[in-house]
């Protein structure tokens, strides 16, 4: 399967665990077919060509997961990381085909739009060496949203 990587300047890190890249910061987007390593390149997180699925898979093509449910007519053909922490995949059109269910009301109590909507990372998408992806809040601890 041919894909390209995206162009978004990702960040190796490493935490006790396992190191890992952020795949997306608010704003950035991977298009269909574009896709993004993991830090030993064991797996990919890609947003596929065909039906426009975010789909995390080993370097040998096995799934692990995928945004696609049963019966649904088809993907997005951008996926994105919105302001507020929560990951979208939409049509051509703008239509959103999947996000992700967390809870986008994780930021500090007493944050207002203004601050939730800076240019400051607030969340990050992030795949690890383990091939596990994780949305975490930045805000003043970390800690996982999905």
């Amino acid at each position: 399967v041919a894909t390209t990587t995206t162009s978004i300047e990702n960040e190796l890190l490493f935490n006790e665990n396992s190191s890992y890249l952020i795949a997306l910061n608010p704003g950035d987007r991977i298009y269909q077919g574009e896709s993004v390593l993991s830090p030993n390149e064991d797996y990919i997180l890609e947003l596929t060509k065909i039906k426009g699925y975010l789909v995390l898979r080993t370097a040998t093509s096995s799934i692990i997961w995928s945004s696609s449910i049963e019966g649904d007519e088809g993907g997005g053909m951008k996926c994105s990381l919105q302001p507020n922490g929560v990951l979208v995949t939409r049509r051509k059109d703008g239509r959103v085909t999947w996000r992700s269910d967390n809870d986008n009301s994780f930021f500090i109590k007493g944050d207002s739009y203004n601050t939730m909507h800076s240019s400051s990372h607030k969340a990050e998408l992030r795949l690890n060496d383990g091939g596990q992806i994780q949305l975490v809040s930045t805000t003043t601890e970390e800690f996982t949203l999905w």
